[in-house]
């Protein structure tokens, strides 16, 4: 027994060890550089043409460059056996001055759309540079000024040049000392990893290009905002429906009601900025991504509040429902949105904090909103001031969904309490952990899938199933909470109560006519019985009223 545990337990070890190695392999191989190469390779540039000396140096006859011993590498011809290297591979950021990215070849500039083309003729690289905003801007030949290297950033998929005097907020300028791009008005600044500079063959001028993260996309990027749209509304929708029907307005009504006016106001601020982009003030863009921060957090605060109410009620299990448990419910409710509110407020505060607040050190993650796009401008802010918080309310989800299940099966089993009434009060707790659960489902699956994508980049196909799943969710939200037969039959019974009301009023008008009429050809009979001195029947009120009640009838 002892060597057969021994046995499996050494070959789960041997599988974690292998899984382990596997993993790191890979990571390494898509995100690590070889050591012996003294820079990144999308930092270098190609030395084709050169001259060599006896101490190590090499001339870049083409970049009008000194490559020093140690801010080069060759890479060996594969064309041929011989050992000599057919090219070399500079580093212009490792030269005693400034780098700077060029987008195109120096033979090509760039046109509005970002594509570069020919120019024909060589042209001398003029950029205007400056100390500082105030400082007067001067003219230098970029080549000799800055170490150039050609080519927009890796991954930059999408590019914008800056408009200054047309877009609000593009004011720059390069600094001559570090080659930095300087948006002092946005209080942000670039390095080259981020832009390049080249001339606009439409406008004839130099500008700088911003890459714009390229996220995956599945489907076209007009759909997506449009799926975000659809969305809203069909949570604005299931809002309404618990606005306009008190009955739902209970403790758990309340609570959804909440949640869902904040996942409204997410996908709002969402497809705003998906719609305008970079058309948006700088003013604006910052405050829709401190909003879409802020209504994501509340929306698992409240989704947390949920699952923290369900599995308060079926611990402690007061099924009855008196006044003082309606006020009980007012308190809790109010307690509930203190945190529900609250926290992510404080988030807010704390993230308005890292992002205004200057001369912070560098190790100290900053949300950077509006840098790059109106959201979040690198994986470690999305992590700190969003997805650790998410991952966090998510775990906490879970293990209340496990308390709430074992309390469940234990009031099931517990005959002394089904003997006292409370049956439906249990199948009531029963319905709402299952839609818990599914909302649960809804919105955390997408979030712990980006998650993950979030930890280790994930391929294209990966996000399709994730960005419609996330587009749809307000759908989703509405077949669960409101496509239920309850709601719907008090739907039906408000819209039919009116016109009930209509007929009950046009049946009691005609009854009172065919009343008035009954009664007049009566009055003509006594009349007539009087003056032939007949013998009569007197109509007495109760006849009267039984006439009423015929006619009623």
């Amino acid at each position: 027994m002892g060597t057969s545990m021994d046995s499996t337990s050494g070959q789960a070890i041997a599988l974690v060890l292998i899984t382990v190695i596997g993993i790191r392999a890979v990571t390494e191989q898509d995100f690590y550089y070889e050591d012996e190469h003294p820079c990144d390779p999308d930092f270098s540039v190609e030395i084709k043409f050169y001259r060599e000396y006896p101490n190590g140096s090499i001339w870049n006859i083409i970049g009008s460059s000194m490559y020093p011993n140690g801010t080069y590498w060759s890479e060996l011809g594969t064309e041929t056996d011989s050992d000599e290297p057919t090219t070399y591979k500079g580093c212009p950021c490792l030269l005693p001055r400034p780098c700077l990215r060029k987008c195109c070849s120096i033979w090509e500039g760039i046109t509005a759309d970002g594509e570069c083309a020919k120019t024909g003729k060589f042209r001398t690289f003029q950029l205007e540079v400056s100390d500082d905003e105030s400082s007067e801007p001067w003219i230098v030949d970029g080549s000799s000024h800055f170490g150039l290297i050609y080519g927009p950033p890796l991954g930059c998929e999408r590019k914008f040049f800056l408009r200054p005097g047309q877009v609000a907020g593009d004011e720059y300028y390069l600094r001559a000392s570090d080659g930095e791009l300087v948006m002092h008005k946005r209080n942000v600044s670039y390095g080259p990893f981020v832009f390049c500079v080249d001339r606009i063959l439409e406008l004839n001028e130099n500008r700088p290009f911003i890459c714009e993260p390229q996220e995956e996309e599945t489907f076209p990027r007009g759909v997506y905002p449009h799926l975000l749209v659809i969305s809203a509304l069909f949570l604005l929708l299931t809002f309404l429906v618990y606005v306009l029907l008190p009955e739902l307005r209970n403790l758990h009504g309340k609570i959804l009601m909440s949640h869902v006016i904040s996942y409204f106001f997410m996908f709002l601020f969402f497809a705003m900025t998906e719609y305008l982009g970079r058309r948006l003030p700088h003013g604006i863009c910052i405050s829709a991504a401190f909003l879409i921060q802020f209504f994501i957090l509340s929306t698992f605060f409240w989704l947390n509040v949920m699952c923290f109410d369900i599995c308060f009620t079926i611990s402690t299990f007061l099924p009855s429902k008196t006044t003082a448990c309606l006020r009980q419910d007012t308190r809790k409710f109010v307690y509930y949105s203190l945190y529900a509110w609250g926290s992510p407020v404080m988030m807010f505060i704390i993230t308005s904090v890292m992002q205004f607040t200057p001369g912070l050190p560098d190790h100290i993650i900053k949300p950077e909103f509006g840098k790059i796009k109106c959201y979040f401008s690198s994986r470690e802010s999305q992590g700190a001031y969003l997805y650790w918080p998410i991952i966090t309310l998510l775990l906490t989800n879970i293990i209340m969904f496990i308390i709430t299940s074992i309390k469940i099966s234990q009031v099931d089993r517990d005959s002394s309490i089904l003997r006292r009434n409370c049956c439906s009060a249990v199948d009531t707790i029963k319905e709402r952990f299952v839609l818990y659960i599914k909302l649960f489902v809804v919105m955390g699956l997408s979030w712990i899938m980006d998650f993950i994508a979030w930890i280790v980049p994930a391929p294209k196909y990966y996000f399709y199933f994730t960005e419609i799943w996330n587009a749809l969710q307000g759908v989703l939200i509405f077949i669960i909470f409101t496509c239920k037969r309850g709601i719907l039959s008090t739907i039906i019974g408000k819209i039919s109560t009116p016109t009930s009301k209509i007929m009950r009023k046009d049946m009691a008008k005609k009854g009172n006519q065919d009343l008035a009429k009954s009664a007049s050809s009566i009055f003509n009979v006594r009349e007539s019985n009087r003056i032939s001195a007949s013998t009569t029947v007197p109509l007495t009120d109760v006849s009267v009223e039984c006439l009423q009640v015929n006619l009623k009838a």
